[in-house]
């Protein structure tokens, strides 16, 4: 394995391990959580930037989709570090720092080393903790559902002044409080799940993105940027409710395909 191969694969684990810091912040919302994150991010960033500038100093000719996502990913990282420097930038970290980690994944089974050939023993190891955090995450999003249809009928039921059936359902300020920690418990958890599961969506020559990999994005970006929403915005009461009910549908979507066909990948 070629010294480029490892500085791809190092590149690829600092910014796992700084989406986890980011999911931690998210978690806890605890200052070092997210210093941790910036500092393993910029170590991401240095390796990343070192492996670009020698993979195209050996081959400057045409572009492939490999070369491509691979620079992206560093754009991306590059980015998110210019974004955190402004207020709320933490928040935008949960989203950008997993989207270069899949970025650099994809390039993993390109030219740029021999990694591929060991790719099938990784996705054995990792395959029992992305179904795991895939499914605890939408399990978490299906009590954030659960939370918001109340919401949305305890709304409903207040526009039209029904008194007899608000009196049966929970306070809004009580369905909203319970909505948003689910919300933050299963983020995380789908977010690593998401992430494990682009091993498999970007296998194949060229890669292949099935529906269900598409919907599980859809619902994450969906989940992510309601999150950014509720915390950079002040998003609440019924949007907030309606995007997590159309981001639960998306998910179980996914989790519906994925025991269809009897839990294969």
């Amino acid at each position: 394995m070629s010294w480029v191969s490892v500085l791809v694969i190092l590149a690829a684990a600092l910014y796992f391990a700084s989406t986890l810091a980011f999911l931690g912040y998210v978690l806890r919302f605890t200052e070092s959580w997210a210093k941790l994150g910036t500092r393993v991010l910029w170590a991401g960033v240095v390796l990343h930037g070192i492996a670009v500038a020698h993979l195209f100093a050996l081959d400057a000719g045409e572009m492939t989709v490999e070369k491509f996502s691979f620079s992206l990913g560093l754009i991306v990282s590059c980015s998110l570090l210019a974004i955190e420097r402004r207020e709320g930038g933490k928040i935008w970290s949960v989203l950008l720092s997993p989207l270069a980690t899949v970025l650099v994944l994809a390039s993993i089974y390109g030219p740029i080393g021999e990694i591929s050939s060991t790719t099938p023993d990784f996705i054995a190891v990792i395959t029992p903790v992305h179904i795991a955090s895939s499914v605890f995450g939408i399990l978490a999003f299906l009590a954030a559902f659960i939370a918001s249809v109340m919401f949305v009928a305890q709304d409903y039921a207040l526009t039209k002044k029904s008194l007899s059936t608000t009196s049966r359902l929970p306070p809004q300020v009580s369905l909203y409080r319970w909505s948003s920690r689910a919300l933050i418990v299963g983020f995380p958890l789908y977010t690593i799940g998401i992430v494990l599961g682009a091993m498999w969506a970007i296998q194949g020559t060229p890669p292949e993105f099935s529906i269900r990999y598409l919907l599980a994005l859809l619902s994450w970006l969906v989940y992510g940027l309601l999150i950014l929403g509720k915390f950079t915005r002040g998003w609440s009461g019924r949007k907030a409710a309606i995007l997590t009910m159309v981001g639960f549908l998306c998910s179980f979507t996914v989790l519906a395909g994925y025991f269809a066909r009897g839990g294969g990948a």
